[in-house]
C-alpha cells in the first residue's frame, strides 16, 4: 500500500503492518503506525489481500471481498466488512483509492474513488473522479473478460496476458 503493507497466513488470517493514519491497517481505529504484522478483526478466511493507497481488502474463501479504510469524511475508520454486491470474487486488485474484483464469470467490478486510469476505461470524454460507494462494471471493461489489474491503457487479465486499448 501507500505506507502500509498486508499478508495471508497459513490459516487465512490476515495481518497488517506500518502507517495507520486511515485505519488502513483494519484495526478500527487510526492509531499511530505498528510495526509488527497485526491481525486484522473479523478476517481469518483469506485467500488474498490486496493494499492500495489508504486502504486495504482481502478476498475471502467463500468469494467475498471485505475492505477497510477510513471512509471519505469519516471518523473513526471503519472495521473490516464485506464489500456490498461481491459475492463470487476469484481476483482482487487494488489501485491507488479503488478495488476491483473479478467474478467467475469474468467480470469486473470497481469501487472506491475513481481515478484517471479508471476514466480511460469508462468514457473517451468528460470522466470525472468520483467516489464510487457500491461496484459497479468499468463500462470499457465490459467486452474483456477477466481484467485483475488496470495500468492505464493495458489491462493483465486473470490468466496472466495483457490487452491494450489504442486511441
Amino acid at each position: 500500500g501507500g505506507l502500509h503493507a498486508c499478508g495471508v497466513d497459513e490459516a487465512g488470517a490476515v495481518r497488517c503492518f506500518g502507517d495507520n493514519r486511515d485505519g488502513q491497517l483494519g484495526l478500527g481505529d487510526s492509531a499511530d503506525s505498528v510495526s509488527r504484522p497485526t491481525p486484522v478483526a473479523g478476517v481469518d478466511d483469506a485467500v488474498q489481500v490486496v493494499a492500495g493507497e489508504w486502504d486495504a481488502c482481502a478476498r475471502r474463501r467463500s468469494g467475498k471481498v471485505a475492505c477497510w479504510t477510513r471512509s471519505w469524511g469519516s471518523e473513526p475508520p471503519t472495521p473490516a466488512a464485506d464489500v456490498d454486491g461481491i459475492t463470487n470474487a476469484v481476483a482482487l486488485h487494488s489501485g491507488g483509492q479503488y478495488a476491483c474484483a473479478v467474478d467467475r464469470a469474468g467480470a469486473t467490478r470497481c469501487w472506491g474513488r475513481a481515478t484517471w486510469t479508471q476514466c480511460i476505461w469508462e468514457s473517451n470524454d468528460n470522466c470525472q473522479p468520483e467516489q464510487w460507494t457500491t461496484p459497479r462494471r468499468v463500462a470499457g471493461l465490459a467486452g474483456i473478460a477477466g481484467a485483475v489489474e488496470v495500468v492505464g491503457d493495458c489491462v493483465r487479465l486473470l490468466e496472466g496476458t495483457v490487452q491494450c486499448v489504442t486511441r
